[in-house]
């Protein structure tokens, strides 16, 4: 008992990621009750990787998954392989990756908030709860973050490595040496989903611009870290450029050719004068 009441918040923790674990794992294969087909994507491709090496479409180890014309990044296809292998393919396997990405994004919001509020404390009644514990809980009942950890859905497994690598950027910035694993976890999430590509360089930049670490002392110690971080984002760079890397962009930007298509459509098939068809069918508006 002295050692819980001394470490009670980390025994609080391991209650709640319990809890989590089971909302999260409990008939996992059958609810959702089906797969979606990105799922089936995800299992397909990790089920032929773990055959031949190649994805469906014959691809030698691609960086950018092909799939559905759809062109998917590659780190939740390849951690798949791993409960494919164990587990054979099926709705479990698929979805394992992301079940376990949301039960450790449990800890990992636990040890953001505790060092982004330090000895905070939420007086609910006449108890007083520490901030990170309820972010905790809260994030474990969260239909929101329930939801996405079901699925096979690379979104959650990006959320739980920004966590992470936001929770060791921070202690970065406090003097500890933990630039490298911040920059793995950061850069392996610039290759999990499309958004954190945009989010993440963002992060990092008003992180520095808030924090200002001395440059000379803090980066020369960690060159590795630098050469990881110019390689991540690198090669992002080079995808975007080699255009594999703005498939997707290119089906969903507000201006896409299905989209100029259907401006001109409505504009053949409007009963309004000439000139307010132009006002109103256009590419600016």
């Amino acid at each position: 008992m002295k050692f819980i009441i001394k470490h009670r918040s980390f025994f609080f923790l391991g209650v709640i990621v319990v809890l989590g674990a089971i909302l999260r794992f409990w008939n996992l294969g059958n609810l959702p009750v089906s797969l979606n087909w990105d799922e089936v994507s995800h299992g397909y491709n990790a089920f032929s990787i773990l055959k031949t090496g190649k994805d469906e479409w014959g691809k030698v180890f691609p960086l950018i998954f092909r799939a559905f014309g759809d062109y998917k990044l590659p780190l939740y296809i390849y951690l798949s392989v791993i409960p494919v292998w164990l587990f054979g393919l099926s709705a479990f396997s698929v979805r394992f990756i992301s079940a376990l990405s949301g039960i450790f994004a449990i800890p990992g919001i636990f040890l953001l908030t505790r060092s982004l509020f330090p000895e905070k404390q939420i007086a609910i009644g006449h108890w007083k709860l520490k901030i990170e514990n309820l972010s905790a809980i809260l994030l474990v009942i969260s239909p929101w973050h329930f939801f996405i950890s079901r699925p096979a859905l690379e979104a959650n497994l990006a959320l739980t490595l920004i966590i992470f690598g936001g929770y060791y950027l921070l202690r970065f910035f406090h003097q500890k040496s933990s630039l490298l694993p911040s920059v793995l976890l950061l850069g392996l999430s610039l290759h999990t989903y499309n958004t954190a590509r945009v989010f993440v360089p963002l992060l990092v930049l008003v992180s520095l611009i808030i924090y200002r670490p001395p440059w000379r002392d803090r980066f020369m110690k960690n060159v590795y870290a630098i050469i990881l971080a110019i390689l991540f984002f690198g090669l992002v760079v080079f995808q975007v450029f080699v255009g594999e890397g703005t498939a997707r962009y290119e089906k969903l930007k507000i201006l896409s050719p299905a989209t100029i298509f259907q401006i001109g459509e409505a504009r053949t098939q409007s009963s309004f004068p000439p000139l307010v068809v132009r006002l109103v069918h256009n590419r600016p508006v």
